[in-house]
Order: C-alpha cells, then structure tokens, then sequence
C-alpha cells in the first residue's frame, strides 16, 4: 500500500498535499478549505498579535519610532543601506559615502531584492532611518505569521491549529535575536519554500497544474527567493531533496521535473538579484580579499543540537536564563548559534519528527513522514561536520553560517508536532469535547510556547535613545558648521565592512554620521579593496601635514577627529591637527568628536591626490600598498580605472609602462572616444595628456600584435603593465610635481 493511502484519520492531513500536487481545482486551492475571508481575517490576526505583542516586547510605545531597534555593529551597517535606499531609491551606490568619490555595492552581493522593494515602499512614507528599520523588523513579525498560517492550513492543519502554530513560529527567539541582522529576521519566505518542498515530495504523474496556477506559483517562489542567499540555499536543499525522495517514492520522474522548475526559477531570481553585483565583480580587480571566508568557520559556526533545546539566552525565567548562559560560558566555540534555540514545542516536534522516520511506523501518515524527513536533511546538513562542512571544504566557504537554518527547523518541527496532536484529537468520537479539548490545547500550547520562545521585556530602545541623541545633536552641530555638499574626511581611517572594532568605537560606529546628517558626503564607507579604498590608503600614507594639503587641494572641506576610536581619545591628533589648522571649529556636545576646518592651502603646498586601479582583463597582478604593482593581461583587452576626487574636470597626465614579448599596438578608449593610439617594440613607455572627469573615469586598452610589415595579428600572449603614474598638470607646479613622481616610480621595466 502506498503511503499516500494511509487508512484512517492519517489520510486526512495529507489531502491538501495531494490535491495540490494533483492540481485539483475548487475548495483545495493553496491553502483554503472553505472561507477565504475567515483564514484571511484569521491570517491577519494572527500578524496583528504578533505585531503587537513585539512592540510590547520591546516597549516601542514608550520611544519615538525614529529611534532604532538595532544600533550598533551590524545594525549601523544595514541602517546605512535603508537611509541609502531612501535617498538614492536603491541601494547599490551612495554619494554620501566614501567621499570623493561614493560608496559602491557592487563588490559585497547581497541577494535580498525582496527586502529591498519592501524598504523602498516603507520609504515613500518616512525619511527617517529608523523608523523604516523599526517598521520593516515590525512588520517581519507579520509577513512570517501570515506565511505560516498559509502554508500550515495548506499542508492541513486545521484553522485553531495554523492560528497557534503561525504564531509561535512568528514569536521564535530567532526572531528576536536576529534584530541586528536585519534581513536574517525577515523569514516568511522559508514556509512558502517548505510547501512547495512538500508539494512536490507528494507529485505524481497524474498531477495537473493549469497555467494561471504555474505561472502564480512561480511568482510567489521568485519573490521568496530574493529574500537572501541562504534562505535561497536552504530551500534549494529541501526542494532538491523532495524531488529526488518524491521520484524514487511513487516511481515516477514528475517530482523531479517540479523540482528542476523550481530550482530553476530560485536560480534565475538569485541571479537577478546578484546581477549587478556579479557585473561590478567583472568590472573590477580588487587589491584584497573581501569578504574572505574559511571552510573551517562552518565548525564554529554550525548548529547543535543542545542550543536548539535550550533556552534562548534573554529568557523570562531566571532559572531557564541561568542554564543557557552557563552553557554558553563553558562550551566551546558559542557564536551566533546562540540563536538556535527554537522552544520546547518546537523541539518536541523536532525529536518526534525524527523518532517517526526512524522507527518507520505502520500505516505512516506520508504529511508526517515528509515532515521528518525534511527535518533530518535540514539538520544533518547544518549541524557541526555535517554536509555544510562538506560543502565548504569542496564547493565554497562563503555559507559559513549553517546554523541558520535552524528557523527553517523550527517552522517543519511545529507543523509536525500540530498535526499530531490534530490526528490525535480526532480520535475523540464525540464532536463537542472534540472541540472543546482543541481549544484547551490551543490555549495551553499558545500561552506556553510563547512565553517559553520570547524573552523578557527588553529596555534596548531606551537604551539606544539615549545614544540616538547624542548622535544627532553631534551631527546637527557638524551641519551647523557647514555648508550643504561639503565633503568631511573622517580619521582615523577604518576599513568597511567588517572591520575589528578600534578601541572604544565599533566597527561600525563611523557610520552615525551618515546616518544623522543631510547633505554631508563622509570619507568613511568606502568599499574595503575597492579603487575608493585604494585612493583613502594612499592619502593615509601620507604624513599628516601633507595629508591634509592634499585633503584642500582635493576639495575637501573639514577633518572630523573620532576621538572613541584612538587609544588616547584623540588627544595626540588633536594637537597636531591645531598646530596646522588652529583650534577645532566645534566639539560635538557628547565630547566623542571634534571639527576642524581645512584652511586654504596655497599652490605651494599640495596637488589633488589623483591615483589609478585595476579594472577588468587580468589575470595576475602583483599588490603593493595600497593598489597594485603590477599586472598581467589575460587577453588582449582591459581596463583601468582613473580616480579625480575635484568637483570638475582637470587637465591630467598618465605615465604607463608596458611590457611585451613581440611588437604591439594599443587603442585607448574613453566610452566611444579615442584617446590615444600607439605602437610600440618591447619595453615601451606611454605618455599622454587629457582631461579627467571628476570621479571615477575607466580607460579600455585595446591591445593587438604587430607582424614584420606592420599589420596587426592577434596580441601576443603575456602583456604586462607597471603601475601608472597620474597627476594634474594644469599649472606649473603640479607639472612639476607629476615629473618628480615619473623619476622616483617604480620601474619594473626598463622602458626605451
């Protein structure tokens, strides 16, 4: 007998599944049995409790909404991007970062255009940061309630059931803990993933899809699949593994046909997200590694077991609290699997979920056994050792982080411990106490599970609005002092994103700035490695009194000395900064910073600091720091980027050395204007003079061979390039000063 045909009250939770993958029309849409607009009413109380109940939590009434949920570390970092998205309508480039120049995110890719959109709308309402941050965590609580009591009515829960499970999942500790990782918080795509993985487990060749419902579906798993790369990976591992399970188990190829559909559209939906990104990666060759990660990260970061049955750390109960902080202090490598904890309920899912598939019990329920076997897959890959630690060591290293799927986890458990209780209740012959013992269980299973999952009532905004304040009124008296579009040069010089935290300041903190200002562009938010990042090294190797020449010639207007990130306070940078600017214009009024104004420098002190980094076509490249020193052509095409940090146009000029096994000619291209066009024997120097374009200006070198009568060929292999020597030449003394840079550069060549 096939387990689809279960005798008994086992068939019943399974019906929905099979009229769903048989594509029936009628009462067994997605989700619905009988009233739409009482699972909606329901669906929407059940996000309306858990909005409200999050507020309380965390006292939301007692502080303008303005003041963030999240404000330090990681916080700071995806509150830049919501003011970004706010300001630009996007959040891939913002000018007022990294100044001169902005701050691009092509390099780090994300792969949340789902949560992106959802900023951009709640934009259009609000241009305060943090309430867009508080409005989206708030929300979150919403979408992933709705989510869930969706996919539970449709895997067949009952309405009460779906209700108390919609809300628990909403309510986990993950969500509460995640508040920091913005993104990470907003989960509702993962019970839209577990159907689809459940629908396409239970498949046949008899299933039938009409194309309004092909095309609705495939809507819905493109929008779950921009909610981030490992929500995105975590759903191509149950998907993936139904559809193998579903094949094998009813001897046919349609679950996996679903499967290869559903794969496909999460790849095409990633890969649109990625797109700009992956375009960026192309365009540019960075000096370091950026987001490096290590296969062996998996291990202090995978999930266990134990911190999934413990109590979250920030529980209501002293005693439950204890347990889990001792765990923490003693156990090795405690990271942000911290966050594992999934509650009681959940975890008693969990372990009978497992027990069930194990022990193979007769006349399965196949809702159930699907169930379990999901959760072991999910488990088996996350925990420590597990199939993420093979696929760091074998594939790539970037997922470190499988612990995360322990929300995942969380949703599968308390599905199946619902519907085995629902199974079990359906035993009772008589109706009324049928009911009545339902709605006792729903009560008791509600009022424990959340009070077990959420943490105690949390002062953490009251808290940040303290520091909120300060933060503004140190940026309102920045703006005090300055006109709209100057450009402030933050020291000292800290790397972005992820960099260590610098003494009292973390590793973010540089960033309040932005985040309370109008019309300010801030040196700090450069991209770390990127051609931004190489200009703001270059000006740091510069002694402090020529840096700040530079600074003025470069069309900056002010030094802002972050006094919590120096070991001193700032106190020895302070003094060097009055004996050649005079006193501070202004001290920020909670004492952690102070402004000075860069007077005029005159001619004779300093050139616009005008530099160059390495775009696309090359295969090798020597490093020096910062940038390059070198660089190989993997073809015969590439491209360098020339970096002019002026308001306007300057006359520059480039002095490149190039090295080559046969003769070559060389095509310079501007966007569709010829620059230059050159040929030359092995070695050569090339010397030209044009006009630079404020910002970020990239050069195509065209290369090509040169045959004995001097018709081009194909361009001989292994091109190299020193690096180029840039500078203004539009008055006498930067000529002089690019001539002086030409005699003392690095010759790696020795050119004709």
């Amino acid at each position: 007998m096939r387990a689809d045909k279960a005798p008994g009250s086992h068939a019943a939770s399974s019906r929905p599944l099979r009229s769903f993958a048989a594509g029936n029309s009628g009462n067994h849409g997605f989700g619905v049995h009988h009233s739409v607009i009482l699972d909606a009413a329901l669906a929407a109380a059940a996000a309306l409790a858990c909005v409200i109940f999050a507020a309380w939590i965390y006292r939301f009434n007692e502080v303008p909404l303005e003041v963030p949920l999240a404000y330090s570390g990681d916080a700071l970092y995806y509150g830049a991007l919501i003011k970004g998205v706010i300001e630009n309508g996007w959040y891939l480039h913002n000018p007022s970062l990294g100044a001169p120049f902005g701050f691009d995110m092509g390099p780090f890719p994300m792969s949340d255009n789902t949560h992106f959109a959802m900023l951009w709308l709640i934009g259009l309402f609000t241009d305060e940061f943090g309430s867009a941050l508080n409005v989206f965590y708030l929300t979150s609580f919403a979408t992933a309630a709705i989510s869930a009591f969706v996919s539970m009515r449709w895997m067949g829960l009952n309405r009460l059931f779906s209700l108390c499970g919609a809300i628990l999942y909403s309510l986990q500790a993950y969500h509460f803990l995640r508040g920091g990782h913005l993104f990470l918080a907003s989960y509702f795509c993962l019970p839209i993933f577990s159907a689809f993985a459940m629908g396409i487990f239970a498949a046949t060749e008899s299933s039938q899809l009409s194309t309004k419902s092909l095309l609705g579906y495939a809507l819905l798993l493109a929008v779950a699949a921009g909610c981030g790369i490992y929500y995105a990976l975590f759903a191509s591992l149950l998907i993936g593994f139904a559809a193998i399970a579903g094949s094998v188990e009813h001897g046919c190829w349609r679950p996996m046909r679903l499967g290869l559909a559903a794969g496909l559209i999460i790849l095409i939906a990633t890969t649109a997200s990625l797109a700009p990104h992956l375009q960026a990666i192309h365009d540019t060759t960075l000096d370091g590694n950026l987001t490096q990660r290590d296969a062996v990260e998996t291990e202090r970061y995978g999930l266990r077991m134990i911190q999934m049955a413990l109590p979250t750390p920030f529980h209501q109960n002293d005693s439950f609290r204890k347990q889990a902080d001792e765990y923490r202090s003693r156990a090795p490598n405690v990271t942000e699997n911290r966050t594992a904890s999934i509650g009681l309920i959940a975890f008693l899912g969990f372990m009978g979920s497992l027990i069930y598939v194990l022990q193979r019990f007769p006349a399965q329920d196949p809702t159930l056994r699907r169930l379990g076997v999901l959760n072991l897959i999910a488990f088996l890959f996350a925990t420590i050792g597990g199939f993420a630690s093979l696929f760091a060591w074998f594939a790539t290293a970037q997922f470190r982080a499988p612990n995360r799927i322990s929300i995942l986890i969380a949703f599968l458990s308390l599905c199946f411990f619902l519907l085995i209780l629902q199974n079990a209740l359906k035993k009772i012959r008589r109706g009324t106490l049928r009911h009545a013992a339902s709605f006792a269980a729903f009560l008791a299973i509600l009022a424990f599970g959340t009070w077990d999952q959420s943490l105690a009532k949390s002062n953490l905004l009251k808290s940040n609005q303290v520091i909120y304040e300060h933060d503004r009124a140190s940026a309102d008296a920045i703006m005090h002092h300055l006109s709209p579009g100057s450009r402030v040069y933050q020291l000292p010089y800290v790397p972005y994103p992820e960099a260590a935290p610098l003494h009292a300041e973390g590793h973010t903190g540089l960033m309040r700035r932005f985040l309370h200002s109008k019309g300010i562009a801030w040196s700090y938010g450069s991209m770390k490695f990127s051609a931004v990042d190489q200009w703001i090294r270059r000006m740091e190797l510069s002694p402090l009194r020529e840096r700040l020449g530079k600074l003025a010639a470069s069309d900056f207007d002010a030094v802002l000395v972050e006094r919590r990130a120096y070991a001193d306070n700032g106190k020895s940078v302070e003094a060097e900064l009055q004996d050649y600017l005079g006193p501070p214009a202004m001290t920020c009024p909670d004492q952690s910073c102070s402004l000075f104004r860069l007077k005029a420098f005159s001619e004779t002190e300093a050139s616009p600091l005008l530099s160059t980094a390495l775009g696309s076509g090359y295969s090798a490249w020597e490093t020096a720091n910062p940038g390059w020193r070198s660089a190989t052509l993997k073809g015969s095409r590439a491209s360098i980027q020339l970096l002019n940090p002026l308001k306007q146009t300057i006359v520059s000029r480039l002095n490149l050395d190039i090295s080559t096994p046969a003769p070559i000619g060389l095509e310079i291209w501007r966007g569709g204007e010829l620059l230059h066009s050159w040929n030359s024997h092995n070695p050569s120097s090339l010397d030209m003079t044009f006009e630079l374009a404020p910002g970020i200006n990239s050069l195509d070198l065209r290369f090509r061979g040169i045959d004995n009568d001097g018709m081009p060929i194909i361009a001989p292999a292994g091109i190299r390039l020193s690096k180029p020597v840039i500078g203004a030449v539009d008055t006498p003394l930067h000529l002089r000063e690019f001539q002086k840079q030409v005699a003392e550069a690095d010759r790696i060549f020795s050119p004709n």
